[in-house]
């Protein structure tokens, strides 16, 4: 055998290995992509949470598997904080729902009361006309004491009607005024629940650097009123310096305003108020005594509609949960404990 005839004889089986190795790579990869497809299949329609598996160790398997790993767990983690946000917003809806509807039954059954008494007073006022009316004639008519007697009982009996109808006025503005109250609250509820939901719809906050000592200085001079009013102590501990944080002014500035109403609804003598900065955060704390009554569960501090430990305290029950939000949203920390019948709120914010 001349040497043409080895060179050509080893180079077929050259090709023949080659052909070989593709084929059998060629098998090993389709068989890679069925399993990929059918644990694809499995995780897309049931519960499994094993992550992808290969079959073969090349490092293209790998890398690939790697990378549809990563991409369900995405998938995985941003299916479940949608659940959770829809529940949220079930939650909401369901609390809102009923909040709207006691509040409107109250008013429709006090407006008919209303309706009711503002019936009885034109009767009153109609029978006291008639009163007069007759007192009138009945002085032209003689001066025996038959008449004199008759004067003397309409002028009581227009005395009895003018006490009746003050009487009726007063119940009447005590209705309108419980009328008054449950169409505010139903307003506050309103605009915490459009609060709420344009939190959901919005992308992202507009951050900028934010005068928080300004903002914090404002939200006190607002609260003067209602602090003098309930001769609460007001125990400041804050930092005399500038003091700038990242975050939206509008939500920043909300957050605030909710914590000050939160003290307002449940403080009992005092409101303790801090602000630190410390290794590039703002640290800022509010504290106020609260009813030894007021049985409070730190774990749900942040739900919506959680007041005390009903949903029969004022206010909505969305303030804090609406704080939570906000500084989720801003980027900020937000915690809240109770001890020693001590309510406080912590809120870490990053400086600019």
């Amino acid at each position: 055998m001349d040497t043409l005839t080895l060179i050509l004889l080893a180079a077929l089986i050259i090709c023949l290995i080659v052909l070989v190795l593709v084929l059998f790579r060629y098998h090993l990869l389709r068989a890679e992509v069925r399993s990929f497809r059918k644990q694809l299949n499995k995780i897309r329609t049931t519960d499994r949470e094993q992550p992808l598996m290969v079959a073969s160790f090349s490092a293209s398997s790998v890398e690939l598997a790697k990378e549809i790993n990563l991409l369900t767990e995405e998938l995985r983690t941003m299916a479940t904080e949608a659940t959770e946000s829809e529940k949220r917003i079930r939650v909401i809806m369901a609390g809102v729902s009923h909040d709207f509807r006691t509040p409107l039954t109250s008013i429709d059954g006090y407006l008919q009361m209303i309706q009711g008494l503002l019936a009885e007073c034109d009767s009153i006022k109609k029978e006291a006309d008639s009163l007069s009316v007759n007192d009138s004639d009945s002085l032209n008519v003689s001066e025996s004491d038959m008449y004199n007697n008759t004067n003397k009982n309409n002028e009581i009996s227009i005395s009895a009607n003018r006490e009746a109808l003050l009487n009726k006025y007063n119940e009447l503005s005590e209705y309108i005024e419980i009328v008054y109250d449950k169409v505010r609250y139903l307003k506050d509820l309103s605009d915490e629940f459009f609060e709420v939901t344009y939190i959901q719809a919005k992308e992202r906050p507009e951050m900028k650097g934010v005068r928080f000592d300004t903002i914090l200085s404002d939200e006190l001079l607002s609260a003067y009123n209602w602090i003098d009013e309930r001769k609460l102590e007001v125990r400041p501990d804050i930092l005399e310096e500038k003091l700038i944080v990242m975050a939206d002014e509008h939500y920043l500035k909300r957050i605030i305003e909710n914590l000050f109403s939160n003290a307002r609804k449940y403080a009992e003598s005092f409101v303790e108020i801090s602000v630190r900065n410390e290794n590039c955060n703002i640290r800022f704390i509010m504290k106020n005594d609260i009813n030894a009554d007021m049985n409070i569960d730190t774990r749900h501090i942040f739900e919506p509609f959680v007041r005390s430990k009903d949903r029969s305290g004022p206010g909505t029950g969305l303030g804090l949960y609406i704080c939570k939000e906000l500084a989720d949203y801003l980027g900020f920390s937000i915690f809240g404990s109770v001890e020693s019948n001590v309510f406080m709120i912590e809120l870490i914010m990053p400086c600019k």
